[in-house]
């Protein structure tokens, strides 16, 4: 700013006016990326697309516009923004992982897979790569490696935030309770008030048979997100599995939407073996070695919420 003043005092107006604008595009620039940040995508849409209009070469204008457009749902248009980033620039191991989360939005985890090891490939402890790719694998019922992923972000920084919880989710699927439990522990630990942690932790000790404890979990994560619908029909379930109907049915029957968190199936009556019950509502116990007793109705057992991906602005 000083020199374009300086350029304006000695009547070098070509050059002052060369760069104010400069300066009114970079300035636009990062107010967009703020109001990214602010979750007002659609004012960061209008303030960084004309920048990329006007200089399609702009990798960073390019790269934060595709993220805006992911945050939109606008998932073909982003994936072709990061395309021309990486045309521009294939060493570009950010650009790679805001990809991976673009094709995962849009339902191709594997594709995905390959993009966050592309990025991975180009710098090894990029830690947010390393936990999207943990949770893409989830989704492709990788747990194992899913695992992997997110001790190696943990073995970098044990606080990483999500990490403890989603090493809990995979040894939960792999049936290594206890250790999930740990897992759980310590994130909580770091945030006591995660209501994912505290439900996910539910899960597991009902698993174990530990209700009791169950219970105040899904209870602790309802204090911490009111109405959380996973900790109710999980609560619900527990109720049900003790047979008190009274308490159990209600919760598991109407899930409440919680805001920005979606909702569980509202189930006016269960079946049960396949077949439609009469006049009264039945569910069917499922004994194993573990004492692991299942709930069977028409929605199946709901593991805890997923991970969510999250983009890199520049």
């Amino acid at each position: 700013m000083d020199e374009a003043v300086e350029f304006h005092r000695q009547g070098d107006l070509a050059s002052a006016e060369a760069l104010y604008r400069q300066i009114l595009t970079d300035v636009s620039h990062m107010l967009g990326v703020l109001r990214a940040q602010q979750g007002q995508y659609e004012e960061a849409h209008d303030l960084i697309a004309p920048i990329v209009a006007a200089n399609p070469r702009n990798t960073q204008a390019l790269e934060n516009f595709a993220n805006v457009l992911r945050a939109l749902q606008r998932h073909e248009e982003a994936l072709r923004c990061f395309d021309a980033v990486l045309a521009l620039m294939p060493s570009n191991a950010t650009a790679w992982c805001n990809r991976a989360n673009t094709l995962d939005g849009m339902g191709k985890s594997t594709e995905a897979l390959a993009s966050y090891d592309r990025a991975l490939s180009l710098m090894p402890d990029f830690l947010l790569a390393l936990n999207n790719r943990g949770t893409t694998l989830m989704k492709l019922g990788r747990y194992q490696a899913a695992l992997d992923s997110f001790e190696r972000v943990l073995g970098v920084d044990a606080n990483y935030p999500g990490a403890q919880i989603s090493r809990g989710d995979a040894l939960q699927r792999l049936c290594r309770y206890e250790e999930s439990v740990v897992s759980y522990e310590r994130a909580l630990a770091i945030a006591p008030d995660n209501p994912d942690a505290w439900c996910n932790l539910g899960v597991v000790l009902q698993n174990l048979g530990r209700l009791d404890a169950a219970r105040q979990a899904f209870s602790n994560a309802e204090k911490f997100a009111p109405g959380m619908p996973e900790a109710r029909f999980n609560e619900g379930r527990l109720y049900l599995l003790q047979q008190d109907f009274k308490r159990g049915w209600p919760l598991f029957e109407g899930v409440k939407t919680c805001q920005n968190r979606g909702t569980l199936a509202v189930m006016p009556s269960p079946f049960g073996q396949g077949q439609r019950t009469l006049g009264a509502k039945s569910f069917l116990f499922i004994f194993s070695a573990d004492w692991a007793t299942q709930f069977s109705s028409t929605v199946m057992r709901p593991w805890p919420r997923a991970g969510e991906h999250t983009s890199c602005f520049l």
